[in-house]
């Protein structure tokens, strides 16, 4: 029996719920409408269009979106949970391509909070049953949200654009801890793995010091979970440059690109490849890789 898919975009999902559907196109999916007004003072209205009882319903998010508001846009998303769950739905699933917050899932200084708790239980409060998320920063941060998470992998999509470069080619790790992102991406590519050791001196800093593995005369292709103000980057090329690696590659799920990033990244003059979980501006120096078919694929499992 072919399975009937629900989707309900929110106003920053209405993007990549459309890619979704089309990777959809040879199954049974409905668009489910909720409109979302914004009144002056910045509170939101919503009203459901569809009967949605007894069903499944994936409500599609990007949080992050530059030039929007974060927390404006989990709001939303927590609303829009609060009036699913009011007509009674079979489930709920949140698919957010990228998840923030997932950075704070650890007490590193006396008074640090775990925000990523706090948003995993806001999220299962307003009424979701479940979230799918794309390459969430670590295994810490997922069993600290009180839902069962599914965390999808990008290595096919980045294994599938990197297959052609792929001679001489060594995939290296950012730090121990994400190794297992870097072994998928290399199994595919069928290459092997270096890492670097990376230390945290405060929040936002990271720091990356020797290189572990053979890199001369190859090319490294960095992989990392994200990029965001670039300085991981930065320190990589330089432990690379001074291993004598031939040349270099970035690839991350999460395109942050926060300020600096794109100034460093032009001045070290690497290509860079990343997803569209966060819809980022063109740059020359960055390829932006579809993975909607990935959640596709997901949600077909889940519905």
């Amino acid at each position: 029996m072919e399975k009937r898919i629900f989707l309900l975009p929110a106003c920053q999902g209405l993007g990549f719920a459309k890619r979704i559907e089309r990777n959809l196109s040879s199954h049974s999916v409905t668009v489910i409408k909720a409109d979302i007004h914004k009144f002056r003072d910045g509170e939101f209205s919503l009203q459901l269009r569809q009967d949605i009882q007894g069903k499944v319903i994936f409500i599609v998010q990007q949080v992050v979106v530059p030039g929007t508001n974060t927390n404006e846009n989990l709001f939303e998303l927590l609303l829009l949970n609060s009036l699913v769950k009011l007509y009674k739905p079979k489930k709920i699933i949140n698919v957010i391509p990228y998840l923030p917050y997932a950075r704070q899932d650890r007490i590193v200084h006396e008074g640090d909070g775990l925000s990523i708790q706090c948003l995993g239980n806001l999220l299962k409060a307003s009424g979701a049953d479940q979230l799918l998320v794309m390459e969430i920063h670590s295994l810490i941060a997922k069993e600290m949200i009180p839902l069962p998470t599914v965390s999808i992998s990008p290595a096919p999509v980045l294994a599938l654009h990197f297959r052609q470069q792929c001679k001489d080619m060594v995939v290296v790790s950012p730090d121990k801890g994400a190794m297992q992102r870097c072994r998928d991406v290399a199994r595919l590519l069928q290459t092997d793995v270096a890492f670097m050791e990376k230390i945290r001196p405060k929040p936002g800093v990271a720091k990356v010091r020797n290189v572990k593995g053979a890199v001369k005369g190859k090319t490294a292709l960095f992989v990392d979970d994200m990029i965001d103000s670039g300085g991981t980057l930065a320190g990589a090329v330089a432990s690379l440059k001074k291993a004598k690696a031939r040349q270099m590659i970035a690839a991350c799920a999460h395109a942050l690109f926060s300020d600096p990033a794109p100034r460093v990244i032009k001045k070290l003059g690497i290509k860079v490849v990343g997803t569209n979980t966060i819809p980022q501006k063109k740059y020359p120096w960055y390829t932006e890789l579809d993975v909607s078919g990935l959640f596709a694929d997901a949600i077909i499992e889940l519905a």
